[in-house]
């Protein structure tokens, strides 16, 4: 009855409180000012190029280019330079059949940069006009969290609110640590949703490598050793384990990297800081020691050889590394903190731990194979043909562009000939949504064969004027997969015609490229010597070099930072609070990809120019009336279910395993999480099954948070390093009785700090409301219910843990 009483007080104080920082999660969420093209300023600038913007484009884009049915040319794809824009206009600008060239096309590109964009690229703004941002306190707490899974330490506050300086350095530690690492391949699959195949999350490693180069046959030859366990555990193979570590282990880790293969490119070039281009224009692909293995790295016959990413290419191919060596794990104790920052280990999707050989998996791991799965390499992968023997050639790799992990989940069909391909090249690494270029998509204008379903002599998306506007840009990217099959897999030229039927490579017109770099197909002749059979390796290299690329990959890391999903531009009908929304979001990707791109494409450089700036810290607003304006900034979002366990891990609960178990997949499903297959979103926001379940988390997590905090030394915990169990605000001693609950409100405002992201004063209402409900539970002597054997203080902290617990913030971050 106590706890019951106990729960409803809380409860009722915890939904006042809600109802007033409800207002301000409408806030949180906005956006700030204008920044379309100042056109009294414009008059000083290109009078040759204006004129002919006024007469050939403003109809379409608005006179201060703010939009129209052209859409906006502010911060657009191919607004960050000059020539970028040079190009674009020479390719279909007003028109496809009529472009303005030459001196035409210089003159109003030079005008639309320089009226229109040239204020609005540059470094990120740190403040937006009107709007209130956490506190550097609060700014720390929650970076460290959202990339290294922890609370930072009393030094890091101290240097991270020092200076600017400081600042810098204090982030750019945090994305040093593992857990960054996995933070980041959760980003990127927040966009490339490649986890589909991740065995951990449900997915199916069959269905990506199990596979054999007769179009109609799946008997597993392209990578005949793929079930590598037993060539470790069992190395005389006599069919006993000559090692008492089970499969477990080794299967994790290997599935791990081969479902994850297209994000484990991501971590190798963030590990060793290299150019981040390389995602695309890198001629290899990665591997671990586990995956290596996979791929019968260790064998006569292998599928994989590592190779040098900074040695010269021959026809795209690296240089062979010979003698390659892996690094171990130093000791237990490394490995046991690694394992523990996953938490992984031994889990399935379905929840269930294997504590593998008693509790001993560590020195049975040090025993057998200590090698460490962060330590990537880059390779070039081999098939093996039908009657597994290894094939001559290896694949031309182009970073994740040819990776078959991500080819098999953005497939292609035979009426699309890899062009849903080209779509998803474009909008990752483009930052270009095909969709929305302007044209007629009505299929009933089509001149389709309506017996058959099928088109008629000629196709009808090719030659309709409506079409090829996308068809030009388009097919010049699906013509480059040509040699990759529908499911993904390299054929060289002797085997399209075999292996595809009828079906013919894409011969779109010349004169048409990638994007912005019209780009000449004759790369592609059969007689060039330059790019024949490695077509994608030339599309790798046309994206690494444009300017659009840094905004691709500044939308996929914005997206996975703030939960928030890319504005496509706004047409002439768009409520003006959605062109706000879409004016700042676009401003901050414009300014974030110039510094990553001047940063020579580091993406933890990208990492901080968001996190650093006013959007991502916008906490509110210092006056009314702006509500409109700033509807959209701000990084608050329901948390993703993995990231919420994380914040609980993060402050000694060990992870929620009580009413929900947030380490079991179908659980994270039914708290908003995704799985990459089915659902492939997040939750927006808390539904009232999320909500009546986080109540119950509130109340469950708080348990475990007291046990295991009372239990440990004071120096040791991690939120009541102030407080013992004896806290007595009674003692006869006034002094003592000052110095007591000068320590309850000193850690009541650090749980705000903690929890909520929220810097109080230790006298301030929040702290007030707290050390009452506090004081009232060792007054009134009321029992939590959570352990029988506990104290009464640990009681009242087990009660302002509920209480905060149950703000909604702490479920949104």
């Amino acid at each position: 009855m106590a706890a019951l009483r106990l729960t409803g007080f809380l409860w009722r104080q915890t939904w006042l409180k809600a109802g007033l920082l409800a207002l301000l999660i409408g806030l949180i969420t906005g956006c700030s000012q204008n920044f379309d093209g100042d056109d009294t300023a414009a008059k000083s600038l290109n009078e040759a190029g204006k004129a002919l913007y006024e007469s050939e484009c403003a109809s379409c884009h608005g006179a201060n280019g703010s939009g129209g049915s052209g859409g906006p040319l502010v911060a657009c794809a191919t607004c960050g330079s000059t020539s970028s824009l040079v190009a674009k206009i020479e390719q279909d600008m007003p028109s496809a059949s009529n472009p303005l060239r030459g001196g035409d096309a210089q003159d109003v590109a030079d005008y639309i940069y320089h009226a229109f964009n040239e204020s609005a690229v540059g470094t990120v703004e740190r403040a937006l006009p009107g709007v209130a941002t956490m506190t550097p306190k609060e700014s720390v707490h929650k970076l460290a969290l959202e990339l290294a899974g922890r609370l930072p330490t009393d030094e890091e506050v101290d240097e991270f609110t020092g200076s600017l300086e400081g600042e810098k350095s204090v982030v750019y530690g945090f994305m040093e640590e593992d857990y960054f690492y996995e933070r980041l391949k959760d980003v990127f699959n927040d966009s490339f949703l490649t986890d589909k195949y991740r065995p951990a999350t449900g997915g199916r490693l069959n269905d990506v490598y199990n596979k054999d180069l007769e179009a109609n046959e799946r008997d597993g030859n392209v990578f005949p050793m793929m079930d590598w366990t037993d060539r470790v555990l069992d190395t005389d193979g006599d069919g006993t384990n000559d090692f008492e570590l089970g499969s477990n282990y080794l299967e994790h880790f290997s599935d791990e990297a081969l479902g994850r293969k297209p994000l484990l490119m991501v971590e190798y070039l963030a590990r060793n800081d290299r150019d981040f281009r390389e995602l695309v224009s890198g001629k290899y692909t990665v591997v671990n020691a586990f995956s290596y293995r996979a791929f019968g790295g260790d064998t006569a016959t292998s599928n994989v050889k590592v190779v040098n990413p900074d040695g010269s290419p021959n026809r795209g191919a690296l240089p062979v590394v010979d003698n390659v060596e892996w690094d171990t794990f130093d000791d237990v104790k490394d490995l046991t903190e690694y394992l523990d920052m996953l938490n992984l280990v031994g889990r399935n999707q379905f929840g269930s731990g294997v504590d593998v050989n008693g509790g001993l998996t560590a020195q049975y791991v040090m025993e057998a194979f200590p090698y460490d799965p962060r330590d990537i390499k880059p390779v070039q992968l081999f098939y093996s043909d039908s009657e597994g023997n290894i094939k001559t050639g290896g694949v031309p790799h182009s970073g994740v562009l040819t990776d078959l992990v991500f080819l098999t989940k953005f497939t292609a069909m035979n009426t699309n000939r890899n062009r849903h391909r080209a779509r998803m090249v474009y909008w990752f690494f483009a930052g270009k949504d095909l969709l929305a270029i302007d044209g007629n998509r009505d299929v009933t204008a089509l001149e389709l064969d309506e017996a058959d379903n099928s088109v008629g002599v000629q196709d009808p998306t090719k030659t309709s004027e409506d079409c090829t506007v996308c068809h030009k840009i388009m097919d010049p990217v699906a013509q480059a997969y040509k040699h990759f099959r529908l499911d993904g897999l390299y054929q060289e030229d002797a085997e399209l015609q075999f292996l595809q039927g009828d079906e013919r490579p894409l011969v779109p017109g010349v004169q048409v490229g990638w994007a912005q770099a019209n780009a000449q197909l004759n790369h592609f002749d059969s007689g060039s010597t330059n790019y024949s059979s490695r077509e994608v390796q030339w599309l790798g290299e046309q994206i690494a070099n444009d300017s659009a690329y840094a905004k691709g990959i500044t939308q996929i890391v914005f997206k996975g930072l703030t939960g928030q999903d890319i504005l496509g531009a706004p047409n002439p009908d768009s409520p003006e609070n959605y062109r706000n929304n879409y004016a700042q979001q676009a401003r901050l990707i414009t300014n974030a990809a110039s510094e990553f791109a001047s940063s020579d494409f580091d993406i933890k450089a990208l990492v901080y120019a968001i996190t650093k700036s006013g959007y991502y810290r916008a906490s509110g607003m210092y006056q009314a009336g702006l509500e409109s304006e700033y509807d959209g900034i701000g990084s608050t979002r329901l948390l993703p279910p993995v990231y919420l366990n994380q914040k609980l891990r993060a402050l000694n609960s060990g992870g929620w395993r009580g009413s929900v178990n947030l380490y079991r997949q179908n659980d994270r499903l039914f708290m908003g999480g995704k799985d990459s297959r089915e659902v492939l979103e997040t939750a927006e926001s808390a539904s009232g099954i999320i909500a009546t379940l986080a109540e119950a988390m509130a109340v469950e997590e708080a348990c475990d948070i007291i046990d295991n905090e009372f239990d440990l030394d004071r120096s040791e915990r991690t939120l009541f390093k102030l407080v013992e169990r004896s806290t007595d605000l009674e003692n006869d001693v006034a002094i003592n009785r000052r110095a007591e609950a000068l320590a309850v409100r000193n850690t009541i405002a650090y749980l705000y700090l903690a929890l909520l992201h929220e810097e109080v004063g230790i006298n301030s209402e929040e702290v007030d409301i707290a050390f009452d409900l506090f004081k009232a539970v060792i007054d009134e002597d009321i029992d939590s219910g959570c352990n029988d054997a506990r104290s009464t203080v640990e009681d009242a902290w087990y009660a302002v843990l509920v209480y905060l617990l149950n703000d909604y913030r702490f479920i949104y971050g």
